[in-house]
């Protein structure tokens, strides 16, 4: 037999089959360049030398190992389905005299083109687009215009490895199904799971339950804390909860519509729900992907993009000042010594403060249990810890410009809509408490993510005798004198001051303070959402491929089970206006039900989402539904 024999016939295969092989193949080059190109970003020296460096690499390796996840996922899938409508082909290949090791030849070379094709068409075009796609990443997380970007030879490696992995086992798997099955099975293989399903309460219920308890986890998080720590675990059970629901959720709700007569006899009805029963096998799983890559795509898209256009909100949110000292420690004079440094290095680039507010201020993490406010280590979830601040009465009327007095062993009390008991126990001191505040200025709380609660002493001293009664080693309470001000100057001048003042207190052994200026922390923020909005839009675009290929091999494998069955229809008396209309039933059945499980999944996860958002202190409700 001529040794081109089975790559010609793998080619007139491919040709044959171009409905089904083509988007294949296009989306195989797609995912590749992706690969390519995030790899390429990933191992670039460039965006080690941004701002959060290091972070944004951990940013586009997490990228690198979703897309590499998602592609063998995808690949797996789409390979499945192009055997599955070539079994009958292959089976009779089989009948014909072709033996399985000659279909094993077969296999090889067209698993070989594709793989070929994708590989190398896939690195060409991502070689291509890089440098544009490099360039949008330069604009939207406003990285250095001049900055040079070279592609390592680690990204070629890498996704040639990966991607011929593979491919290699999508082929070894076919080839095991090939060797395991008999001719008649092949050219049945069309028909499998025909038979109606069981149905499945016991993995309908779990779906559900799963379900539930994912959505009140969503629905009750209360601090942005507890958003981090449970969302990989509600999104988890969302993701099985969903495809548990589809598998046999489905059917028990297709069987229960069955035995509504009135519902089910009707032309239409009868013949969607039927079908749906004997097909559902086949279609839950995905038809459960669609749901989940649109839940993806919707909540992805929308958090990045939120968090890149409020970037200016949580700027103004962190810096009320354009600058912003924090002084540690408990030392006599702190707050003349502190003044005394920020003026001595402001005088270097000939600045002056302005606009200044500062206080000294205690802060723990607290809970209130017992009718008294301890002080201790906050838990994984944060829950029931409230960020405790103590000022001084003057501080506090000076920065909320009011003129409260207090006597001994007073306190004014700010707790959001939560009133303690009065006298309120502190520690191992009790305090009574003179007035409830009803809001307090942002400054006093500057930074803080969970829920506050601010308490105001008499002066100093009674402020450091609270904290010895609450945390007397201070093992759960810093003290710090907080200083935000702005300066005169051009913008040169104050970007030289951070500069200076920055490298002051690292080389500095006897200061201990933290620094942060806003035109510096603007530049370091437009690289982190940008790139979070990078990256949000550049997966983005990989469900929806994903999803639109699902789609379409979808209706094409709908097509082809339903062509035949119409036709037996319309033979038996249906019109044709009847079997559009019971395609139309059918078709919004499947297509629109996974759409509408993903605006409920995107409806319930909005509380959980909003408190990550503030974990980045964004707080503006409105950028995340808009």
């Amino acid at each position: 037999m001529n040794k081109l024999f089975y790559p010609k016939l793998a080619i007139t295969n491919m040709k044959k089959n171009a409905r089904i092989y083509l988007p294949y193949l296009l989306a195989s080059t797609f995912i590749v360049s992706m690969f390519f190109i995030i790899v390429g970003i990933t191992t670039s020296k460039e965006i080690g030398q941004m701002p959060y460096g290091e972070i944004l690499i951990q940013l586009f390796g997490f990228g690198c190992f979703i897309i590499a996840l998602f592609s063998a996922i995808l690949l797996f899938y789409t390979n499945n389905f192009l055997m599955k409508q070539r079994q009958k082909e292959l089976g009779l290949y089989n009948i014909l005299g072709m033996e399985k090791k000659h279909i094993a030849k077969l296999l090889f070379f067209e698993t070989f083109f594709t793989a070929v094709t994708s590989i190398l068409a896939g690195v060409m075009f991502g070689g291509l687009f890089s440098r544009f796609i490099y360039l949008v990443l330069i604009k939207v997380a406003k990285f250095e215009n001049n900055l040079a970007f070279h592609f390592q030879p680690i990204a070629f490696l890498s996704t040639f490895g990966l991607f011929l992995t593979i491919f290699l086992l999508i082929l070894l798997i076919t080839l095991i199904k090939v060797r395991l099955s008999n001719p008649i099975e092949l050219l049945k293989g069309g028909n499998v799971g025909e038979k109606e399903p069981k149905t499945k309460w016991i993995m309908a219920s779990l779906g559900l339950i799963l379900l539930v308890i994912a959505y009140y986890i969503a629905l009750t998080i209360t601090s942005p804390v507890q958003a981090i720590v449970y969302f990989f675990l509600a999104v988890l059970m969302v993701i099985v909860g969903t495809y548990f629901l589809f598998i046999a959720g489905s059917i028990v709700v297709l069987k229960m519509l069955r035995k509504n007569k009135k519902f089910y006899y009707q032309a239409k009805h009868f013949i969607a729900i039927s079908g749906m029963i004997y097909r559902m096998k086949q279609h839950a799983v995905g038809l459960a992907s669609i749901s989940i890559l649109s839940t993806m795509v919707l909540v992805s898209v929308a958090t990045t993009v939120s968090l890149y256009v409020g970037q200016t909100n949580v700027l103004q949110q962190m810096f009320p000042r354009e600058f912003v000292i924090s002084h540690y420690g408990e030392n006599e004079g702190m707050r003349k010594k502190a003044d005394a440094l920020v003026n001595e290095q402001l005088a270097t680039q000939n600045l002056e403060k302005n606009q200044s507010v500062s206080y000294l201020k205690a802060s723990m993490y607290a809970k209130y249990e017992n009718e008294t406010l301890k002080p201790a280590q906050v838990t994984l979830d944060g829950k029931g810890f409230r960020a405790v601040t103590i000022i001084t009465l003057a501080d506090f009327n000076q920065t909320a410009k009011k003129n409260y007095t207090l006597a001994t062993r007073e306190i004014l009390v700010y707790a959001g809509d939560n009133h303690f008991t009065s006298p309120i126990q502190l520690g191992t001191k009790q305090m009574k408490v003179s007035k409830y505040l009803e809001n307090i200025p942002p400054i006093l709380t500057q930074g803080e993510i969970l829920l506050n609660i601010l308490i105001v002493t008499k002066d100093e001293k009674s402020l450091f005798d609270l904290v010895d009664a609450m945390d007397a080693k201070r093992t759960f309470t810093s003290v710090s004198y907080m200083q935000f001000f702005n300066t005169n100057g051009t913008q040169e001048e104050k970007m030289n001051f951070t500069k200076d003042f920055q490298r002051y207190l690292d080389n500095s052994k006897s200061v201990s303070a933290s620094f942060s200026s806003k035109a510096q922390t603007s530049r370091e923020f437009g690289s982190l959402f940008g790139v979070f909005l990078f990256l949000g839009i550049f997966l983005g675009m990989l469900f929806i491929m994903a999803t639109s290929l699902i789609i379409y091999y979808k209706q094409i494998s709908e097509g082809y089970e339903d062509k035949e069955r119409f036709q037996i229809m319309q033979r038996v008396g249906l019109s044709k206006e009847q079997v559009r209309a019971s395609i139309a039933s059918q078709t919004l059945m499947v297509f629109f039900l996974p759409l509408v499980v993903a605006v409920i999944h995107l409806a319930f996860s909005f509380n959980m989402t909003t408190r990550m958002l503030a974990a980045f202190q964004l707080t503006d409700v409105r950028l995340f539904v808009f």
